[in-house]
């Protein structure tokens, strides 16, 4: 149990572990979200009556304003890496680049859009931030899904010096 008798909702905890172990954890999340009853009710839920259910496009811009609207950006502490599945992220309401990451791509999974996490080099010659990426049919290439800046759909930050990607 947590704190006051709520329920344990932290799934994963790291203390200074590198980019690979965090984005293992992430890819472990998402396969099994996008899988899940509950991830797959929520996502019908969510489109219902919002969206052509055969354009992805559509799909996706949908499920972008509803994450941004509901998950709140919040840092992990510092030297410490909690990583957390959909469920547990939406019974937060918050969470840092890769609890974004991991909810993005688990919703847009189970409408069968392929995803894949991506993980850049933001202004540093380090790692130091991870998005949702997916492939857009209409346009045969792989679109940016970043709900942590919560701009739009397609948005890439600036200062990108390198990324690598892994499919989901």
């Amino acid at each position: 149990m947590g704190f006051n008798g709520t329920p344990a909702i932290l799934q994963e905890h790291f203390s200074g572990v590198g980019i690979d172990k965090t984005v293992d954890k992430m890819l472990q999340f998402i396969r099994k979200d996008k899988e899940s009853l509950f991830v797959f009710k929520l996502s019908r839920a969510i489109l219902k009556g919002n969206a052509d259910g055969r354009n992805t496009d559509d799909i996706a811009d949908v499920l972008y304003n509803w994450i941004i609207k509901r998950i709140q950006y919040f840092w992990d502490p510092r030297k410490v890496e909690w990583v957390m599945d959909t469920e547990n992220i939406l019974r937060v309401g918050a969470g840092d680049c890769d609890d974004f990451t991991v909810i993005s791509c688990a919703l847009l999974e189970s409408m069968g859009i392929k995803t894949r996490v991506t993980i850049a080099q933001v202004g540093k010659k380090s790692w130091n931030h991870v998005f949702c990426e997916y492939y857009s049919p209409a346009s045969g290439e792989w679109v940016t899904f970043d709900t942590c800046i919560q701009k739009y759909v397609g948005w890439k930050a600036k200062g990108i010096l390198q990324t690598k990607s892994f499919n989901v």
